[in-house]
């Protein structure tokens, strides 16, 4: 074969030949290389796979220093494993938000996210469990109503869905009626449980979202069973926990064990706290599942908006007068937490 090519080479010499119109024959006699129909497309895709990687690279870089610029700019501080971005806005949550919701937000004017809100609800619509630290005034409320009723939305149910646990009367009064003002002209059904709730109420089964202190739902669940299954919950909300797992007599340790029990199937489980104590780090250790931590600011810091100053008195009866002075300069609310620092 390879004399017969080299007799041909020899006698076809100065001859012209049609390549295209006898492509199949060239390729035959090898005088025309086969082209493969991917080569070009191969060669461009080789070229191009290089940048390619390089401009997803720094598309990531950008990505990851993105959300550290937000989190660095907002001071909001997250530890555990895969935590979600934080949203810049409400919209960015991806779940419709119900229309009602929606109204009830403009009118309380909840427009931007604050930062608390802005981790906490990208995590929790993601159901993690999470332990929120950030101070008085924060927004920390919201950071779990806001995911509760979007989520409820979604599963148009007829039972217990959320319980929301707080130390006492008073704050369950607070964010019942706040719930209240969000719920307005939609069929959520809210209830706090009191001592008069308790006599009226028969069956506490049919409402969506139930508000307690300790001592209260441990009692209605120690006296009548029937009235209250809490095996349907499955948000279950532990708010100012410093205050729940405070030690001694004013602590709610062994009422938090019978409710947690009570809960069997509740798969979100949060506390939120303006500090975080070791008794509470032990118990979300125990009873959270790969929590996050989300911290705003420094740990058990004071808010930003209050000034704190030290004022030189020389004898106890100083403190009183000072006091005394501070109230009648400017029109001003005290307001006492239980602390075990002796202050005065």
């Amino acid at each position: 074969m390879s004399d017969f090519l080299s007799i041909f080479k020899k006698i076809s010499f100065g001859a012209q030949f049609d390549f295209k119109k006898f492509k199949k024959d060239a390729e035959l006699f090898k005088i025309l290389k086969p082209v493969m129909q991917n080569d070009f497309l191969q060669d461009i895709n080789c070229n191009l796979e290089p940048t390619k990687r390089k401009k997803n690279e720094e598309v990531e870089k950008i990505t990851k220093k993105n959300k550290l610029d937000i989190r660095l700019e907002h001071g909001i501080h997250a530890f555990g494993n895969k935590i979600a971005d934080p949203i810049k806005s409400f919209s960015n949550c991806l779940l419709p938000i119900p229309s009602y919701l929606k109204d009830s937000m403009k009118k309380m004017k909840y427009e931007i996210p604050t930062p608390v809100q802005m981790q906490a609800i990208a995590l929790l619509l993601q159901n993690r469990h999470v332990l929120a630290c950030a101070p008085t005034g924060s927004g920390k409320t919201f950071a779990y109503l806001f995911p509760i009723l979007i989520l409820l939305n979604q599963h148009k149910i007829n039972k217990i869905f959320a319980l929301i646990i707080l130390p006492t009367k008073e704050l369950a009064t607070q964010i019942y009626n706040e719930i209240s003002i969000l719920t307005e002209n939609s069929k959520v059904r809210v209830c706090r449980i009191s001592k008069i709730a308790k006599n009226k109420i028969k069956n506490y089964n049919s409402y969506h979202i139930l508000i307690s202190t300790p001592q209260r739902i441990v009692e209605l669940i120690n006296s009548d069973a029937k009235k209250i299954n809490l095996s349907t919950v499955e948000w279950l909300i532990l708010d100012e926990g410093d205050l729940l797992f405070t030690d001694g007599k004013k602590g709610f340790k062994n009422q938090i064990a019978i409710i947690y029990n009570s809960c069997v199937h509740a798969t979100k489980r949060c506390i939120f706290s303006a500090t975080i104590s070791e008794d509470v780090e032990n118990w979300a250790e125990l009873h959270l599942d790969d929590p996050v931590t989300v911290l705003i600011g420094s740990k058990n810091s004071p808010p930003e908006s209050i000034t704190q100053e030290l004022m030189f008195v020389g004898q106890e009866a100083g403190k009183i007068h000072a006091i005394r002075n501070i109230i009648r300069a400017v029109n001003i609310i005290l307001r006492f937490y239980r602390a075990w620092t002796r202050l005065f």
